[in-house]
């Protein structure tokens, strides 16, 4: 089996236990969440096109199935796994269609902080760029 492409559409592997390189024990959804569900991974090197000097790690999600609070009815969501387990895209009533949308969320969110990181290399005034005008003066020791 060829790992998934996700930068050509691809869905990424889901699995039952949450991956051992991230956890030092294996956990369900159901015990980290306490809805049915299933882990997958999204590679550093998602959403493609981005500098390479702009390094993300591999990050962990879980697509839940859990009743929506407000309607009842039950819908996939997805969440981070690790750090504050925030929900990433908007619920969804099949599981491919939530995962989609956080995998369009997390590469929006990618790619401004891409954006960022290289207008910080820009303009930062320890380095001198070819579009500043002035060499950069340091004080004298």
């Amino acid at each position: 089996m060829t790992a998934p492409d996700l930068n050509a559409g691809d869905l990424p592997h889901l699995t039952a236990d949450r991956p051992r390189y991230r956890s030092a024990t294996h956990r369900t959804t159901r015990e980290l969440f306490g809805h049915d569900g299933q882990f997958f991974t999204v590679p550093g090197t998602f959403p493609g096109g981005l500098p390479d000097h702009v390094g993300f790690t591999d990050a962990v999600y879980a697509v839940l199935h859990a009743p929506n609070p407000a309607t009842g009815e039950a819908e996939y969501s997805v969440r981070d796994v690790n750090g504050r387990r925030l929900t990433l895209g908007t619920p969804a009533p099949d599981q491919d269609t939530a995962i989609r949308s956080a995998l369009s969320a997390l590469a929006e969110k990618r790619r401004a902080h891409a954006q960022q990181v290289e207008h910080n290399r820009v303009h930062t005034h320890r380095n001198r760029h070819l579009r500043c005008p002035r060499p950069l003066l340091l004080p004298a020791r």
